[in-house]
């Protein structure tokens, strides 16, 4: 696809320097024949042709300039040369002020001039072949040149342009743009210059000069400029309903995970783009955007969606291949225009509405002011599916807390009072029920300390409020706190690296489940718990001088279901493609080495809905 993609728009930039090449080829032709006559008539009508080129009538997506009657009329005041020479000056004047791209203007100046050309010289042969004067049929055939070259005008003008720089498009839009804009030149051509030959016909009228020529022509640029402000009006109009009424769905208090989707396709349909995603911005300040199950990040500050957070500015690009901030994995790869809008919320940036088109140039600088209205309603769109979020968290940690207490008032002091009562009757029993309390001792304690732990993850994440070292500090003094295994517990770090808050949830974890299960089955007296920060990984090492065990029959175990530590460690490393390897055997010992990768291919393509 890439390829074809390339190929095509190699073949598209050729064909346009050929056409360029060649409408220069008939200036430079016409200029052999060009005659400077009527001085005046040169600069009055190219005034009303510079209002017509500037003021065109919007018609569907593109723009059409209300120019065949007056260019007819040049033909026989100033005659084809000049008239060609006259309209290359004022479109290059216009496309200029306007600043158009270089793909736009030049199908814009290669259309016009040849047009022009072709339907100029037909009228030199007609007037030379046809037309004869004092014909007693000469009003009919003036209106038969009319029409023939208004159908040569139009067809080359506007066909150029919708069968080759408007390539993207379906044939049955092409066609019914094709078909009003030649309807619209051949009625107004028959209607106003209609006008023109029935009153050159009667002789009074035909020494008018150049005054009357331009208030002839006048009308013509006041049609124009009312169309042009009408189909502007419509235009918005259509616009501004397309918004409130997509944006009313949107605005609805709904869950975050289908809002985003609800926004991105609004905002496809509203600017007809074939690519839309919403990029959320992190407590990193890393670009991410989730598809099923995974989540892809842009690097923090670069491509033109993270160019757009730092600016917090809107970002048109006409050409993503000639832009060196695009990052290829920022949209599909056949996009070649993108637009990106930033989303505020309290004046901080949240996110960028990333939407973008397979042709050069396919947004107009008029989409910036509906964009950002659009992405207001996005932001309060967002804020109510962050608050409804935060609200259900809120609830979430409540009713944590507690349970946590609950557990921790009731029977995590009842389980305490009990063992202490054990241990009381343990000292002043008799040897012979001795046995049995110390069983009944052991369980308690392995109660207790599960009790203990259950109390631990109910409480909210300690590894974002305390930082990774303290967290996990406070957890192994609370998980081996009632026991007599010596804890050792070292920090290495390289470099100074500040780990996602996903990644810092997994080693807390994966540590945790290691310590419940050294505590549970291993009944060690020394645990050692060493964590590594690398550049591009983090390296956890747990250790005990326990039993051990036999690590294929716990692999079975696994997988029958009758086991879950080793499974679940396993599970954890997967998400984030890390590896762990057991060192172990009956008697003696386990070492658990576990390594996270880190670097941003990782964070494109391994994050888990489950870390979310």
């Amino acid at each position: 696809m890439l390829v074809q993609q390339t190929i095509r728009q190699a073949i598209i930039s050729r064909h346009r320097i050929l056409l360029v090449i060649g409408s220069f080829l008939l200036l430079l032709f016409f200029s052999v024949q060009l005659q400077l006559v009527h001085p005046e008539a040169i600069w009055m009508l190219g005034i009303l042709l510079l209002f017509l080129e500037w003021f065109p009538v919007g018609l569907g997506r593109i723009n059409f300039s209300l120019c065949f009657p007056l260019f007819f009329g040049l033909f026989f005041m100033l005659g084809p040369s000049m008239t060609l020479w006259l309209d290359a000056f004022i479109l290059l004047l216009v496309q200029a002020a306007r600043r158009k791209p270089w793909e736009v203007f030049s199908y814009n100046f290669s259309s016009r001039m040849i047009a022009l050309a072709l339907s100029g010289w037909f009228w030199l042969w007609a007037n030379a072949n046809v037309i004869q004067e004092g014909h007693k049929h000469l009003i009919i055939d003036s209106l038969w040149l009319l029409m023939v070259t208004a159908l040569i005008y139009s067809t080359s003008a506007n066909l150029l342009i919708l069968l080759v720089w408007r390539q993207r498009r379906s044939w049955r839009v092409s066609a019914r743009l094709f078909l009003s804009a030649l309807g619209i030149d051949l009625g107004l051509a028959t209607l106003y210059n209609g006008l023109m030959i029935w009153l050159a016909s009667n002789p009074v009228n035909v020494h008018t000069g150049s005054i009357g020529s331009f208030f002839f022509f006048l009308p013509l640029v006041a049609i124009s400029l009312v169309a042009h402000l009408v189909a502007n009006l419509l235009r918005e109009k259509h616009r501004l309903e397309s918004v409130f009424s997509i944006t009313e769905s949107i605005r609805q208090p709904n869950h975050l995970d289908s809002v985003l989707p609800q926004i991105a396709n609004a905002a496809k349909e509203l600017f007809r783009s074939s690519f839309g995603v919403i990029y959320q911005v992190d407590e990193w300040g890393l670009l991410y955007r989730e598809m099923g199950n995974k989540r892809y990040t842009l690097p923090r500050g670069q491509g033109i969606s993270g160019w757009a957070v730092q600016t917090g500015r809107l970002q048109m690009v006409a050409d993503v291949e000639k832009d060196s901030r695009f990052l290829p994995q920022e949209a599909d790869k056949d996009i070649r225009s993108l637009f990106v809008a930033p989303i505020y919320i309290d004046e901080q940036v949240v996110g960028v509405i990333t939407l973008g088109k397979p042709i050069v140039n396919g947004f107009h600088p008029q989409d910036e002011k509906l964009m950002t209205l659009f992405s207001s309603y996005a932001s309060v769109a967002m804020r109510n599916a962050l608050y409804l979020e935060e609200q259900k968290r809120r609830i979430l940690l409540e009713e944590r807390n507690r349970l946590a207490r609950e557990i921790h008032d009731g029977i995590a002091q009842n389980l305490a009072g009990a063992l202490l009562r054990v241990e009381s009757i343990l000292r002043h029993s008799e040897p012979v029920m001795q046995k049995q309390l110390l069983d009944l001792q052991k369980l308690l304690q392995e109660t207790v300390g599960s009790v203990r732990s259950s109390i631990y993850s109910l409480r909210p994440q300690p590894y974002v409020e305390q930082g990774l070292e303290k967290a996990i500090r406070n957890l192994l003094k609370d998980l081996l706190e009632d026991t007599e295994i010596q804890v050792e517990f070292s920090v290495h770090q390289e470099t100074n690296l500040l780990l996602h808050p996903e990644i810092s949830r997994t080693v807390y974890e994966m540590i945790a489940e290691g310590t419940r299960n050294m505590r549970k089955h291993a009944h060690a007296r020394h645990f050692k718990v060493r964590l590594d920060f690398l550049p591009d990984r983090v390296k956890v090492l747990m250790l005990d001088d326990g039993c051990g065990f036999h690590f294929a029959r716990a692999i079975q175990n696994a997988i029958r279901g009758t086991s879950f530590g080793i499974d679940m460690i396993h599970q954890m490393a997967a998400q984030w493609k890390g590896r762990v390897e057991y060192i172990t055997s009956p008697g003696s010992g386990t070492e658990i080495w576990i390594e996270l990768p880190i670097g941003d291919e990782v964070e494109e393509n391994a994050h888990s809905s489950a870390f979310v």
